[in-house]
């Protein structure tokens, strides 16, 4: 339930604002998402980092490979990644720098795809 409403979040940014996405995203140096998102003007095509990537975790088991890869994403140039934990309902957002913080209730809104705002209450 959670990835499809981030989808229908994203899909919906895209038609107010403009943008790509792409869910099962693979670019280069091997590095994927489950979903990526670029701003306006930016699209899959250009073989540019995505402005967000996001990322499931369905399983406690599965959170050390998970976290590894949103982290390594935002290491290679994405904006920010989003990794979405289903066990513990909260999401852990990534930059450059390293972890930024966790949400587990309100809105997830980011800098990177300004518009763009998860209502955390639709999620679970």
């Amino acid at each position: 339930m959670a990835f499809l409403e981030i989808i229908h979040a994203v899909w919906a940014h895209i038609a107010r604002n403009g943008g790509d996405a792409v869910r099962g995203w693979h670019g280069r140096n091997s590095v994927s998402a489950d979903l990526a998102y670029w701003n306006r003007g930016t699209f899959a095509e250009d073989e540019a980092m995505p402005a967000v990537g996001v990322f499931i975790c369905a399983t406690s088991a599965d959170r050390d490979e998970v976290e590894d890869r949103a982290r390594a994403f935002a290491r290679l140039g994405a904006t920010e990644s989003w990794l979405v934990d289903l066990e513990s309902r909260a999401i852990a957002v990534f930059e450059s720098s390293g972890w930024v913080g966790e949400i587990r209730q309100g809105a997830l809104s980011t800098e990177a795809a300004p518009g763009l705002s998860l209502d955390l209450a639709l999620l679970w």
